[in-house]
């Protein structure tokens, strides 16, 4: 096979997005191609049972040099330290082989990548392991699971390379931490020498309420590398890490322990932010008072809009979004008794706002409401847009009912009306989305783009689910994978405009535009 007139460069930084199988069949082309490929073969690895870690081992540490030098991303899983079916708890785990995980990473040494799970235990197994991760002059993003205070002092350091970090601290009753602590102290101490970490994530970090606030020497921690904070089924209390984080531009902010009464200590307001993703209602309430300015704002849980029950829920929001005052705006809203007036009372709140990506469902299936989705328009056409995105899922699945005699017919007969009920509203959805790019266009004469994503029409009314959602807050779309989405520019002025179709491409990088000053630009386009 001919080798491409390239440069080995070139042709190395090609190749540097294959490794293993893939790797090998380029290397097997020709003679120049081996020597560029073959590195390649042993760049990725990935542990799995006792049995395959053991023969991933002998394999990285064979040959010579060994293989192991060129690995450059490692995950250590799981299943690595056996997990038998009938275990419950980590007592059950066996981490005998630790010394084959310091063997393998002694040699390692251009390591850029370890996701390490049950980190701290095999650390106390062989000290070898802590010192080796912190000896790696090319290591740049590491993911450790199952940390405490303690494991910090476990290690000679964290690598001071590092510019990605991510710690998962213990869950309640995870021996052999159960009865560690999670404070503050030790995290800022090992974070402090790592002047090029950029972002660090935390995952069931829930240190004591104003551990950090009320220390007089906290001046001494400025983290002011780290631009990106996530905080994923965290307590409020682990916001105060942003305090010690002078240049934060990105948070991400999901809990699934809060209640009404969890606050957001007593603090300053935060700066403006570029992007801040936030789980749902509760976070919002956790952090309203100490929110400035945002950009790019995202709320992935469903808010429920349109009754008295969620007044107070709605009246909270609002507050806040007139505090962030976002340019773009990422909500998933479910409509009940008054479809889409949440929408008329926003507009004066967030003069800023010109992205919004709304994903908008009924909670309810309700025959009073079938023309829910032409009220968008009207609703919306108070916002100065420039690129609007409607996700609209399936409506919610009515069954016909059986028939039956005695009481069981009355009971049907309410079960039927409810299902005609029902596909009267889903043929109407149906038919609506294909006129609202049209509407919205009229409605709005801001908007120079738009995006449309629908279920297929259920033929059983249509089943409803929620959206899929990944660890990353950003990666939660708002219009559904599976959803058939359709995209448009709109050419023109007044009377004149006219919609074109955009690809997929095109959207992404639509999408990326969500400072004031990008957004001007659009409108320049």
């Amino acid at each position: 096979m001919p080798v491409p007139p390239l440069n080995d460069d070139i042709l190395r930084q090609i190749l540097s997005y294959l490794w293993k199988r893939d790797a090998l069949n380029v290397a097997l082309c020709s003679k120049r191609l081996r020597d560029l490929a073959l590195p390649r073969v042993a760049a990725v690895a990935d542990t799995g049972s006792p049995t395959s870690f053991r023969r991933l081992c002998a394999y990285m540490l064979s040959g010579a040099p060994p293989r192991a030098r060129y690995l450059e991303d490692l995950t250590i899983t799981l299943t690595t330290f056996d997990y038998p079916s009938r275990a419950t708890y980590s007592d059950y785990w066996d981490f005998s082989q630790a010394h084959f995980v310091g063997d393998l990473l002694l040699a390692a040494r251009r390591l850029r990548r370890i996701a390490f799970e049950r980190f701290h235990p095999c650390v106390q197994a062989d000290p070898r392991v802590g010192e080796a991760l912190f000896a790696m002059d090319r290591l740049v993003s590491a993911e450790f699971a199952t940390v405490a205070d303690s494991t910090f002092e476990l290690l000679p350091g964290l690598n001071r390379n590092l510019r990605a970090l991510q710690l998962m601290y213990f869950w309640e009753h995870d021996e052999p931490l159960e009865d560690e602590t999670k404070t503050f102290p030790p995290l800022l101490e090992a974070l402090a020498p790592l002047r090029h970490l950029n972002t660090l994530g935390v995952l069931y970090f829930d240190p004591p309420d104003g551990s950090l606030s009320g220390r007089s020497d906290r001046h001494l921690f400025r983290l002011s590398s780290i631009r990106t904070l996530r905080f994923s089924l965290s307590s409020a209390s682990a916001l105060e890490l942003v305090d010690v984080c002078p240049n934060v531009a990105h948070i991400d902010f999901s809990s699934a322990r809060l209640n009404p009464g969890d606050q957001v200590c007593d603090g300053p307001s935060w700066p403006p932010l570029q992007a801040l993703a936030l789980g749902g209602y509760q976070e919002v309430r956790c952090i309203a008072h100490r929110v400035g300015a945002v950009d790019k704002l995202a709320i992935y849980n469903i808010i429920e809009a349109g009754t008295a029950d969620g007044s107070e829920k709605v009246a909270d929001l609002l507050a806040f979004l007139a505090r962030a005052s976002p340019v773009s705006l990422s909500i998933r809203v479910s409509l009940q008794a008054t479809p889409m007036a949440f929408w008329r009372r926003v507009a004066p709140l967030v003069p800023r706002l010109r992205m919004l990506e709304l994903a908008v469902s009924l909670a309810a299936i309700a025959i009073e409401n079938v023309d829910w989705l032409d009220s968008i328009p009207t609703s919306l056409s108070a916002l100065p847009l420039v690129y609007l995105s409607i996700a609209v899922p399936k409506s919610p699945t009515v069954r016909r009912p059986p028939s039956g005699v005695g009481e069981v017919l009355e009971c049907a007969a309410l079960h039927e009306k409810h299902y005609v009920d029902a596909k009267e509203v889903e043929e109407h959805r149906a038919q609506a989305l294909e006129a609202l790019p049209e509407q919205l266009m009229k409605a709005i004469p801001t908007l120079r783009f738009i995006s449309v994503g629908a279920g297929d029409v259920n033929e059983d009314s249509l089943a409803g689910r929620p959206l899929d959602s990944p660890d990353n807050l950003w990666s939660r779309m708002f219009l559904d994978e599976k959803m058939e989405k359709r995209h448009w520019r709109i050419n023109g002025e007044g009377d004149a405009r006219i919609l074109h179709e955009m690809s997929e491409q095109d959207v992404v990088r639509l999408r990326a535009n969500a400072t004031a000053a990008q957004v001007e630009e659009l409108l320049r386009m």
